[in-house]
């Protein structure tokens, strides 16, 4: 079994994945581990690698849409900013260092609407991370924690 952490930049998907495979004892890797910038079936040599391997936190940068995460066989959540308006985004992620667009913001946002909507339509779970990150972080780990019992016990 293997998780994934799907997100934009800046929604804490990093730390997440890493508390997870720590808690868990799972192995850590992020897309660019899987393959190299250069990759032009990035996401064929993505899907190739959670079919073949096994216990992995998996941490994507929206490399793969809830569509195609509903066909594997893994736990997956969602992370994006999908209520919070973009120059505040923006703003914030100024004061942290992060090196991101007015531009880009509004197209994360943007595609974060539209992973929402799919990851309701694919019954995945969706955060929108726009408030204490913590809170969320505490309650994505709980649920894995549950699914990994059911797990265990089925």
């Amino acid at each position: 079994m293997n998780i994934l952490i799907c997100g934009l930049q800046g929604t804490g998907k990093t730390t997440l994945s890493k508390r997870i495979a720590k808690d868990f004892n799972f192995k850590y890797i992020n897309d660019y581990g899987i393959f190299n910038l250069n990759c032009e079936n990035s996401k064929r040599v993505i899907v190739d690698f959670i079919c073949s391997n096994d216990n992995y936190v998996i941490d994507l940068c929206y490399s793969l849409t809830p569509s195609e995460c509903s066909k594997l066989n893994c736990i997956t959540y969602f992370l994006g900013f999908s209520s919070i308006e973009p120059k505040v985004l923006y703003k914030l992620m100024k004061e942290k260092g992060e090196n991101i667009t007015l531009n880009q913001i509004e197209n994360n946002r943007a595609q974060s609407l539209q992973f929402q909507e799919e990851c309701k339509k694919f019954n995945i779970p969706f955060y929108d991370i726009n408030k204490d990150r913590n809170i969320f972080l505490d309650c994505i780990i709980n649920e894995v924690k549950s699914k990994l019992n059911v797990l265990k016990d089925s």
